[in-house]
């Protein structure tokens, strides 16, 4: 089956930076060994991840699968791998490849699904695989349904490398009180729990002491909108893993919100600057960009063409702003962005951080401006403020957050503490 993306570009070799090249030696460590626990590697976002997996698979010499949850994803890590001058199999439906090699890049659903009898025969062709590494891992670790889990168990205790800029997962929680809430659990605490260490981790403020990420600028814009923006008005959903969407719809039309979003854009692209927007309103996301006119709307129901030409026009400059619904959260990169406005409430600090890492790739030393509708700054603080921990008393990873706070293993709750500069 030929493939509708151009896999053959003349090959680019890089260098590993010193971290990145670390990164690789503590993965080919981890598959020298043939026992202990899978691992996983946390490098922030920007911070070259596809490199890093590139180096551990042109090195290894041996049958490696590698497993990412998009296209886009699997495009840019096949393409880090040929640049080392290596050869590799693809084998996703939606590239429209499926041939295996020593070292393979592949989806989960094609390898998982079922022929017109219900069968999964595609799994049957990687059981010889030995060396596993798993991008985005956090996204692939989901217990609904776990394809990886299952996977994972038929190939009969393979070596699995996770790597991740989010190595936690949201979970529901209910306190002592019965009041629904929720909970970060760190992926090695999870269930079901595929990885059980971190073997190498960067944390983001060392990256953007060294000019790796760029300066981050916070905008806490509610005081601005015509009506602020009450997030105690809002209601959780039952899993309290999110907000109900129909309720949170109604708040929206309350207070006119998609109004003000579309003034919020024309204020920032009067600066010169393009605006990627976050919103989790289809139908006001839809509106936004009509109102704009040199907009474009990407959400899960727009077509490949359609998302294609959405971004090829943004990076162009021919679109001054793109709005979508959690599409571009990840796999998305495009360093001349640089201004992110979340305009939609959120409880996942991996949602929020995924999102806000859009703008972070450095670009003429320009300054990423971070602008929040919604109060998620209040909640999750500023990301560079991240950083990987290990409790002194059990040893075990956590995350830490603006002012030390501890943000997994514990409820989330939703008390602000910091509240960004005034958008002028």
């Amino acid at each position: 089956m030929q493939s509708a993306v151009d896999f053959e570009k003349p090959p680019v070799k890089y260098v590993p930076r010193d971290y990145q090249e670390a990164g690789i030696v503590s993965g080919l460590d981890f598959f020298s060994r043939s026992s202990g626990p899978n691992e996983i590697q946390v490098h922030p976002t920007g911070s070259g991840k596809s490199l890093i997996i590139a180096g551990i698979a042109e090195r290894l010499k041996e049958p490696t699968l590698i497993l990412q949850p998009s296209k886009e994803i699997l495009q840019q890590n096949y393409e880090k791998f040929t640049s080392y001058g290596g050869h590799a199999g693809v084998y996703s439906a939606s590239v429209g490849r499926k041939d295996l090699g020593v070292v393979t890049f592949a989806s989960i659903q094609s390898i998982m699904a079922k022929d017109r009898n219900g069968m999964q025969r595609s799994m049957q062709h990687f059981l010889h695989y030995r060396n596993i590494i798993i991008d985005e891992s956090h996204l692939m670790s989901d217990p609904k349904g776990c394809q990886l889990k299952d996977f994972l168990d038929a190939l009969n205790h393979p070596r699995v490398l996770g790597l991740t800029a989010t190595p936690f997962r949201l979970y529901p929680h209910t306190s002592r009180d019965g009041n629904r809430d929720s909970m970060l659990k760190f992926l090695t605490r999870t269930s079901p729990r595929i990885f059980g260490k971190v073997g190498y981790h960067v944390q983001i403020s060392d990256l953007k002491e060294r000019g790796y990420l760029a300066n981050c600028r916070y905008f806490d814009v509610r005081s601005q909108l015509s009506h602020g923006f009450d997030r105690n008005a809002l209601k959780v959903n039952s899993t309290g893993a999110d907000y109900d969407e129909a309720a949170l719809q109604r708040y929206y039309d309350t207070i006119d919100f998609k109004t003000d979003i579309v003034k919020l854009i024309r204020r920032i692209n009067a600066t010169g600057k393009q605006v990627l927007c976050f919103m989790s309103s289809v139908a006001d996301a839809e509106f936004v960009s009509r109102e704009l006119g040199n907009s474009a709307t990407v959400t899960g129901k727009t077509s490949k063409a359609e998302r294609s030409k959405a971004e090829k026009d943004f990076k162009s400059g021919k679109l001054r702003s793109v709005v979508n619904c959690s599409v571009w959260d990840v796999g998305f990169d495009y360093p001349a962005l640089k201004v992110v406005l979340i305009a939609r409430p959120m409880r996942s600090l991996a949602k929020y951080y995924q999102q806000t890492g859009r703008a972070i790739r450095p670009y003429k030393n320009q300054d990423a401006w971070i602008v929040d509708a919604c109060g998620n700054l209040g909640v999750f603080g500023r990301i560079e403020d991240l950083r990987v921990e290990f409790d002194p008393k059990n040893g075990l990873p956590m995350i830490t957050g603006s002012g030390g706070r501890i943000l997994t293993g514990v409820p989330l709750k939703e008390q602000e503490f910091y509240h960004g500069e005034t958008l002028r």
